[in-house]
């Protein structure tokens, strides 16, 4: 083949440009991989599944006006065991192989032996904490029992605000005249911008919500539903979820977390950008869903970029084919070329094969 230089050139110019534009979509990935890799709300399913199994993490958010109360709650974990059982998926006994966890949000003053303070509350039940692991400093969770409600968790700044003090745990404060006791200490989860400001300035406790019930009674203010699932195959665990609950589409929202950031998410999301400032839900969303927001933001524009670092990438790619082809590269030339070569080659080891066979006929043999 006769190649024309100029051409050849471009072809490696244009090489060169795809390989830089693959390795800024990677950056991409790595980016995305960053932000996501500490959110723990995505990898409920990882913590509860032993054996590694495919799971899904759903979560429903509803509006003040659509609260769930506990018997809902209840209902709806009965209703997706049901769907499971009539999926041929059984738990152990002993066991279960899916999990929840709900709970409801307020501001509750409580009193303690330094001073009173108002704390931005969630009162939780299920398995809170498979979903929420938080960072214990002292102490560890309350108990899930409806026998034993009167256990609390406080953050660092609550504990300095009502105690003067961080090792805490053991000591009691009054909510609403019931003596509660301090289980566990826990500091903010992460220090990012986004976190930061989704968490908020208000110190922050966490109790059982069997205990919240008990000192304010009964009520429909459960504004967040969290289930781990089995999802053997895409879409199982949605169904079945979709499935159970009944969902109000004007006051509910309802996120699949655990494939929240999948590139085929995120390139939805990207398409949504110029619309993601606008709120079409009365939802009060929680400060995990909030930091969840703000990384769906930033992931989508990153996005953006890795689409048009891959879009610029198939154009090097199909510029530096054209010029390789233009510069006289064929590619039945090129096989034709290596065919002749392998002919040529495997005749040569022909022909010196021949000439060693005729050289030790024509060697007289050595007499002694």
């Amino acid at each position: 083949m006769k190649l024309h230089k100029k051409g050849m050139l471009a072809s490696g110019f244009s090489t060169i440009l795809c390989v830089l534009f693959v390795l800024l979509f990677l950056l991409g990935e790595w980016t995305a991989a960053g932000m996501t890799k500490d959110l723990d709300a995505l990898n409920a399913g990882e913590r509860w599944s032993a054996a590694g199994e495919p799971y899904a993490t759903i979560t429903l958010h509803t509006a003040s006006e659509s609260a769930l109360s506990l018997q809902q709650v209840e209902g709806y974990a009965m209703a997706i065991e049901n769907g499971l059982l009539n999926a041929s998926i059984e738990s152990p006994e002993n066991g279960s192989v899916w999990t929840y966890g709900y709970y409801a949000e307020d501001l509750v003053t409580a009193a303690g032996p330094k001073a009173s303070a108002p704390l931005q509350t969630i009162a939780a039940g299920g398995s809170f904490f498979i979903f929420h692991p938080l960072e214990f400093v002292y102490g560890a969770p309350f108990s899930y029992d409806r026998a034993l409600p009167d256990g609390i968790v406080l953050d660092e700044d609550a504990a300095w605000r009502i105690f003067g003090a961080v090792d805490v745990v053991g000591m009691t404060v009054q909510i609403g005249g019931r003596d509660m006791t301090v289980t566990g200490i826990v500091r903010h989860e992460r220090n990012t911008d986004g976190y930061e400001k989704a968490y908020g300035e208000i110190p922050r406790m966490y109790m059982s919500y069997y205990g919240y019930e008990a000192i304010f009674g009964e009520d429909s203010n459960i504004t967040t539903y969290e289930v781990t699932l089995p999802n053997p195959v895409k879409s199982f665990a949605m169904n079945i979820f979709e499935t159970a609950v009944q969902i109000n589409e004007d006051t509910m929202a309802v996120r699949e977390n655990s494939d929240r950031y999948s590139i085929r998410n995120r390139f939805a999301r990207m398409k949504e950008l110029p619309f993601m400032g606008m709120r079409n839900d009365r939802i009060v969303y929680p400060c995990f869903e909030n930091e969840l927001q703000v990384t769906d933001y930033f992931t989508a524009v990153w996005m953006l970029w890795q689409t048009i670092a891959a879009s610029l990438a198939l154009l090097s790619l199909l510029t530096s084919l054209i010029c390789l082809f233009a510069s006289g590269f064929s590619v039945t030339a090129l096989l034709k070329t290596a065919w002749k070569k392998a002919e040529k080659s495997l005749e040569d080891k022909k022909k010196n094969k021949k000439q060693k066979r005729h050289r030790r006929k024509k060697t007289p043999e050595t007499v002694l």
